[in-house]
């Protein structure tokens, strides 16, 4: 069985506070992407056990330990003994942002659950999802969402339009972990300096849907923001340096930060100006041109 495990851009990220066991509370508007890694799921005959291999060598065992980690809790779940093959073939740039090792974990959630034909509801599966991470439950509905907590309390958002998206990334990486640790640090540095954070205005989500649907981009972006922008910067300077070429010399309107770095994306109507810019930049950057879905 082959099963594609798509990719999402976060349109806006709020980091609203720190929760005693580390983790953050945050609220997201996410998109999904109609990109996507493709995955085999095969049933392994006289196995003890299951193996999980990706094509991409770069690709830390922690991603796979998501899709095992998904096997096993299924398998805890509904009791079968089928063991499986499974192979990862990479198109969603990793360490990116994209949320590749969420998704690859809930298209295997979901890949099983068919090919077993379990008698899963959706509340099991998403409760399943929520213990292997923040991104995986909004994977298992891949609609456009405003996603809250941890990530795991969705609202979805059944109309929307959908539009162009350009993927640029530097060939370089970033760690969520590190890049959360640097927004922490940061947040302390400015208590301990005296400098009181402005308590932001919260978004309105209705009036941000309305600026979207309507392709009013700069508006859009006026009302968004990501969080983690400044700490992936203070990390990776080169994200700064692309997000100027990508306003300055192309004027690009909507341009935003995925998750925790290190991708930025341009949304646009306009499959024509991307073009552009992916002609005269592919040597310099990772790009991929695709589409919300």
């Amino acid at each position: 069985m082959l099963v594609k495990a798509f990719g999402k851009i976060n349109l806006t990220l709020e980091i609203l506070n720190r929760k005693s066991d580390g983790y953050h509370n945050l609220r997201s508007l996410i998109a999904p992407l109609s990109i996507h890694d493709t995955i085999e799921i095969k049933v392994l005959k006289n196995s003890t056990e299951s193996f999980v291999t990706c094509d991409a060598l770069e690709l830390h065992g922690d991603r796979f330990n998501l899709v095992s980690m998904a096997i096993d809790l299924l398998r805890e779940k509904y009791n079968f003994k089928e063991q499986f093959r499974i192979t990862i073939y990479k198109r969603l740039f990793i360490s990116a942002g994209l949320g590749g090792g969420s998704s690859d974990a809930a298209a295997v959630i979901l890949g099983i659950v068919k090919l077993l034909k379990l008698p899963a509801t959706k509340q099991e599966l998403v409760k399943i999802a929520k213990k292997i991470g923040s991104d995986v439950p909004f994977f298992l509905e891949n609609k456009m969402a405003l996603c809250e907590g941890i990530g795991d309390k969705i609202t979805l958002i059944e109309k929307y339009s959908k539009y162009y998206v350009l993927l640029i990334k530097p060939h370089e990486g970033l760690s969520t972990k590190e890049v959360y640790q640097k927004y922490d640090e940061l947040l302390e540095l400015e208590k301990s300096e005296g400098e009181e954070k402005e308590k932001r205005k919260r978004i309105d989500y209705q009036k941000l849907m309305k600026l979207y649907e309507n392709g009013k981009f700069k508006e859009f972006k006026k009302e968004a923001a990501n969080d983690l922008y400044k700490p992936a910067k203070k990390l990776l300077p080169v994200i700064e340096k692309i997000k100027h070429i990508l306003i300055a010399d192309y004027g690009f309107s909507l341009v935003g930060m995925t998750g925790s770095g290190s991708c930025l994306y341009v949304v646009s109507k306009n499959k024509r100006e991307l073009y552009k810019f992916m002609k005269e930049n592919f040597e310099r950057y990772q790009i991929e041109l695709t589409k919300i879905m």
